[in-house]
């Protein structure tokens, strides 16, 4: 009896060590790309510092319509996609909701009629945790709305990408549903037009099983139309 529970301790602290230790490579991983994401060295770094930079001090009227995000956003052909509307483009590919909160002040400062944000899946892809990211979430409503409280903000929800951040994904477009909830902005689920079991439709796949193709744009664009022109729940129509 005493062998058995001696054997039964050594087991269950054997399988303790193996769950700190994977608990561990995660932690180590998070750092690396953190590292990574703040190496001004990094060439993708490099890119987006200097895309931001670009934008930052272009004008921005009040009676535009601000798209900011990451990749997915910066590859939308707003110019030509929706012409009818006076779009201005602020995605940057490679960026994490940490970064589009470093920037929104750059945006908001110029009180845009409306914010349409999209950003959260190089969090994922980061190994970042989902509720860091809602928290970067909830920032940046907050220095919108304090800045510019008149600006009508609509959070996109996070396409869907790899089928080992399928949870994860799914987890943080639950998350960005219930800010808007508390927030008072507009949940658009765009999540649920290209996703099947999770993934990417291949119709909508680019090739790479992330980014979009030109149909899927197409089809977004369909999504989005009647949130760009005024409403009634706009907070002030400059």
């Amino acid at each position: 009896m005493i062998k058995l529970n001696l054997l039964r301790n050594k087991y269950l602290i054997a399988i303790s060590l193996i769950f700190n230790l994977i608990d561990l490579c995660f932690a180590v991983r998070r750092l690396y790309y953190q590292q990574q994401d703040a190496d001004p060295r990094n060439p993708k770094n490099f890119y987006r510092i200097l895309r931001a930079k670009l934008l930052a001090p272009i004008p921005i009227k009040t009676t535009d319509i601000i798209f900011i995000g990451d990749s997915e956003i910066e590859y939308f052909n707003t110019s030509e996609l929706l012409p009818q509307y006076p779009i201005k483009n602020r995605g940057i590919a490679g960026d994490g909701s940490q970064d589009v909160y470093n920037r929104i002040g750059d945006v908001i400062k110029w009180h845009p009629r409306k914010l349409f944000i999209e950003i959260g899946t190089n969090d994922i892809g980061s190994g970042q945790p989902v509720d860091a990211i809602a928290k970067n979430m909830i920032k940046i409503i907050g220095i919108v709305k304090h800045i510019s409280p008149h600006t009508t903000i609509y959070i996109q929800s996070v396409l869907p990408r790899g089928i080992n951040f399928r949870m994860n994904v799914i987890a943080l477009n639950e998350q960005f549903k219930l800010i808007c909830e508390k927030t008072g902005c507009t949940y658009i689920n765009v999540y649920r037009y290209f996703q099947l079991n999770g993934l990417l439709k291949k119709e909508y796949d680019c090739g790479d099983g992330l980014h979009l193709n030109s149909r899927a744009y197409q089809e977004w664009v369909e999504i989005i139309k009647p949130y760009l022109t005024y409403q009634r729940s706009d907070s002030f129509y400059y």
